[in-house]
């Protein structure tokens, strides 16, 4: 049976972290959805999937939307807050953005993957960073 005291308390937690990771962002709560931009509302997106506790967290294009000055400010708020019991995938295309925050990079073209490998490894291996070597050999 489901104890309805703990559940309301999880989704209180839950409540509060994303309120806090809008406040982080800093985005008021008492604004609409419809009058945020492109880039409040990815950051809305990622509030809302980082104050949920699950086992894999997919985040496709995370800053995409988001202006350069808040990048860094968006990854730190994804890897202060995500699960770590969970699994974190990110679908991007900024490479230089996220690299130092990767164990495993997995590379796809045409939807076939062309690389998955460590980190660790392509550094060791190739003597380049992850964005080099996806742009020097890929």
């Amino acid at each position: 049976t489901l104890d309805r005291s703990s559940a309301a308390s999880d989704v209180y937690k839950r409540q509060r972290k994303f309120y806090e990771l809008l406040e982080g962002f800093d985005i008021s709560k008492e604004l609409k959805v419809k009058e945020c931009s492109k880039g409040m509302k990815d950051k809305i997106q990622i509030a809302l999937s980082l104050s949920r506790k699950a086992k894999i967290y997919l985040l496709d294009e995370p800053m995409s939307g988001v202006d350069p000055k808040s990048r860094k400010m968006v990854l730190n708020a994804i890897i202060e807050n995500f699960d770590y019991e969970g699994i974190l995938l990110i679908s991007t295309h900024l490479i230089s953005e996220v690299e130092k925050v990767l164990d495993r990079v997995i590379f796809m073209e045409h939807g076939k993957i062309t690389l998955d490998e460590s980190v660790d490894e392509i550094r060791e291996n190739y003597h380049m960073g992850v964005e080099e070597y996806f742009t020097e050999v890929l």
